[in-house]
C-alpha cells in the first residue's frame, strides 16, 4: 500500500465495509521482476496469505484478523546484481492434510509449512522439480505440478511420487491445467494451426494417456464445473461437455421430475441428434415421441414442443424413407 506495508484487508460481502485491515511486514526496496499480487487460500477458519515478497502468514479470519504465524522463506537470487528472478508463475496457497503447500513466484523453493504453526515441513528446489510454473491440484496424498514437463510429490514429504525426471509435454503448454477423478488434465496449443490439447496424466503412475482433441487454436486456464470443461483466456470463456455427460444430466432431471416433462424430453431428442459420427436416433426418436405424449397428457394445445417433435421425427422418417 502507499505506506510501504503489505497488509491483508477484509470486505464485508454485504455493504463492502472493512471488517478489518492486518498488517503483515514491510516491502522491500530489492528489485524484482515478478507478476503482482499475492495468493490467498481460506480453510479452517485461517487466511493463508503468500505475499509474494518472501513471506508466508496465517491469519484469523474473522475480526480483528489476528496473525496466527508469519515465515519467511528462501527467496530466488539472481547471482548477478541481487535482482530478485520469477519461479513459479501467481498460485494460490494450497492446504491439504494439515500442510500449506506454497510455489511464490519469488521462491526458491517448493515449500509446505504445518498449518497451524508455520514450521517448515519439507521443501524441494524449484528447478530439480523441472521448473514448474504453476501447482495443478491435490489428489489422494499427491500434488501435480506442471510447466513445460510434469511432476507429482507426496504431501506428507516432498519426495517424488512419479516424475522424476519430470515427464516433458509433447506440445507447447498454454494456461492452468486441473485435477480430476482420475486424470491431471495439462492444456497445450499447437504453435501453428488447431487443434490444440488437453495432455492427461494418469493420477497414480504419471502415465501419458491419449490426449483430449479440441478444434480451437488454443485453450486457457482449465476447470471442471458438474462434468463442463470451463476454459478461460484472455480473449474467450468457452464451455466443452460430451453427449453422455448431457443425456445423464437430463435423465436425473426428468427422474426428479424436474421443470416439464414434454420441454425436458424434446431437449433429450435434440441432445441425443447432435451425436457425432452418428446421431442416437432411437434415443431421439423415443424423446420425441415421449415428449409430444407429455404435451398432450398435459392437455396443452399445439405448442413449440408439437412443432419441434414432429418436425424432428418427419425429418428422420423422410432420412429412412419410412414415412407411415
Amino acid at each position: 500500500d502507499r505506506e510501504g506495508e503489505v497488509s491483508l484487508w477484509c470486505f464485508d460481502l454485504e455493504d463492502g465495509r472493512v471488517r478489518f485491515r492486518t498488517h503483515l511486514h514491510a516491502w522491500d526496496e530489492i528489485r524484482q521482476q515478478l507478476p503482482a499480487g499475492a495468493g490467498v487460500a481460506v480453510a479452517g477458519g485461517v487466511v493463508y496469505v503468500a505475499s509474494g515478497a518472501g513471506v508466508v502468514a496465517a491469519v484469523d479470519a474473522l475480526p480483528p484478523g489476528r496473525i496466527r504465524w508469519i515465515r519467511r522463506y528462501e527467496r530466488r537470487f539472481e547471482p548477478a546484481g541481487g535482482v530478485i528472478n520469477q519461479t513459479f508463475s501467481y498460485n494460490e496457497p494450497l492446504v491439504v492434510a494439515g500442510k500449506v503447500i506454497v510455489a511464490a513466484p519469488d521462491a526458491r523453493d517448493l515449500i509446505a509449512l504445518d498449518a497451524e504453526t508455520g514450521k517448515i515441513a519439507w521443501s524441494r528446489p524449484w528447478a530439480e522439480l523441472g521448473s514448474p510454473h504453476h501447482i495443478v491440484g491435490t489428489h489422494e496424498g499427491i500434488v501435480v505440478l506442471a510447466g513445460d514437463r510434469v511432476c507429482a510429490v507426496s504431501v506428507a514429504d516432498g519426495t517424488t511420487v512419479w516424475g522424476d525426471p519430470p515427464i516433458n509435454l509433447t506440445a507447447f503448454p498454454f494456461g492452468r491445467g486441473y485435477v480430476g477423478r482420475k486424470y491431471a488434465y495439462i492444456p497445450t496449443k499447437n504453435l501453428k494451426m488447431p487443434p490444440a490439447h488437453v495432455q492427461r496424466f494418469d493420477l497414480k503412475t504419471g502415465r501419458k494417456d491419449r490426449p483430449l482433441t479440441f478444434d480451437v487454436p488454443r485453450l486457457g486456464n482449465l476447470l471442471c464445473i458438474e462434468g463442463r470443461l470451463i476454459v478461460t483466456n484472455e480473449t474467450e470463456i468457452m464451455c466443452f461437455t460430451s453427449l453422455e455427460h448431457e443425456l445423464s444430466l437430463l435423465d436425473n432431471k426428468i427422474e426428479a421430475g424436474e421443470s416439464d416433462l414434454s420441454d425436458l424430453y424434446l431437449e433429450r431428442g435434440l441432445v441425443a441428434l447432435q451425436a457425432k459420427p452418428t446421431p442416437l436416433r432411437d434415443a431421439a426418436r423415443e424423446s420425441f415421441q415421449k415428449a409430444l405424449a407429455a404435451a398432450i397428457h398435459d392437455g396443452t394445445s399445439y405448442s413449440y414442443v408439437h412443432e419441434r417433435a414432429l418436425d424432428n421425427l418427419f425429418a428422420m422418417a423422410r432420412e429412412k424413407r419410412d414415412l407411415e
